[in-house]
């Protein structure tokens, strides 16, 4: 029996101006992404930043991304989150949806497009 490999990464940094946030860990296209939803201050009503890792297994490291494929990842709580095709389903590639309900359950549906979050993480695009 094959034994796990162990190896430890050390955790993305937020932008300058950002001191918290809610992360979470979704598997797409046999790739492992890590997206963090980051917060101005500590003002969990207040969203700065959303940014895209992909994990580079060969340099055990977070690596930025500006692309997810013909994908969409779906934020659910701080311990769900999922990726599906969008193509087959009638959805835009390239986007995170989450429910803007980290305070309260305000049923404010916000859409992103990762390759319109600058690198600082700032979202530079029109509303989608």
């Amino acid at each position: 029996m094959p034994f796990p490999v162990v190896f430890d990464v050390s955790m993305v940094d937020f932008p300058q101006g950002m001191y918290s946030g809610i992360t979470w860990l979704v598997e797409s296209s046999d790739q492992l992404f890590l997206v963090c939803v980051c917060f101005v201050g500590f003002d969990a009503g207040n969203i700065g930043a959303v940014n895209v890792y992909r994990m580079d297994f060969s340099t055990e490291a977070w690596c930025r991304v500006h692309d997810i494929g013909d994908a969409v990842i779906l934020l659910e709580n701080p311990n769900m989150a999922a990726s599906c095709p969008a193509s087959p389903l009638g959805l835009k590639a390239n986007r995170i949806y989450f429910m803007n309900n980290f305070l309260a359950d305000d049923a404010d549906l916000r859409v992103f497009d990762v390759e319109l979050i600058g690198d600082a993480g700032d979202y530079s695009g029109p509303p989608t």
